[in-house]
């Protein structure tokens, strides 16, 4: 595939979680592939945080009654599956990342939020823990990662 993961749209509009999630699952299957920081989102951004932070996950096909989709999941000590993490998109999980790594979250107006971590490394996004989280991949693994 040329682009496994482009959130930033479909047909001019934002790419909604449902899409973001499915391009998670198909990344999945199509091995390891480039990545850059500022494009990610959703169930990738959540594993490259846990991979930032040395915590082992994977991303996991959940089965619903409506329709199945991708999450980032951490792995027990036996490898089975533990519990979702969704660190870019939960504040019980981000707000313990940014506190422990001091990244500090200024909100610039009209949905543009930037997060600076303390190694210099700024993203700016339209949400606080978005920015935050792509801030952190970046200082701790750069600009550019393969999953």
């Amino acid at each position: 595939m040329d682009k496994v993961l482009d959130v930033r749209g479909v047909d001019g509009r934002a790419a909604r979680v449902r899409e973001i999630r499915e391009m998670a699952g198909r990344a999945m299957l199509d091995g390891p592939n480039e990545y850059n920081v500022y494009d990610l989102e959703g169930p990738l951004l959540d594993l490259a945080v846990a991979n930032a932070l040395g915590i082992p996950a994977v991303i996991h096909r959940v089965d619903n009654a409506i329709a199945p989709f991708f999450e980032c999941c951490v792995l027990s000590e036996r490898g089975r599956l533990a519990y979702q993490y969704t660190p870019s998109r939960n504040w019980s999980q981000g707000g313990n990342v940014i506190e422990e790594n001091c990244i500090s979250i200024t909100h610039r107006g009209s949905n543009r939020w930037v997060a600076e971590t303390p190694g210099g490394w700024m993203t700016v996004s339209e949400t606080p823990l978005l920015a935050a989280m792509r801030a952190l991949v970046l200082f701790r693994l750069g600009c550019t990662i393969s999953m």
